[in-house]
């Protein structure tokens, strides 16, 4: 993540940079999502929870924060 030093508040300031299209940022969520269903294993009720993993890890991997 790229910083910039703030004068104002006298500290550092995050600067939030997407390297990466949205397309491709669901696209990489998708792949990573179905990576973490195959190593738990086939089994009822667990898809959201593989997904939400999936897209917290992928936004992180960007220094994305929402």
């Amino acid at each position: 993540m790229n910083v910039k030093n703030s004068k104002k508040t006298g500290g550092v300031k995050p600067v939030t940079r997407i390297d990466i299209a949205p397309d491709q940022l669901v696209a990489e969520i998708r792949k990573r999502a179905h990576e973490i269903f195959l190593k738990r294993g086939p089994g009822p009720g667990s898809d959201l929870d593989d997904w939400l993993k999936a897209e917290r890890e992928v936004k992180e991997k960007y220094g994305i924060k929402i």
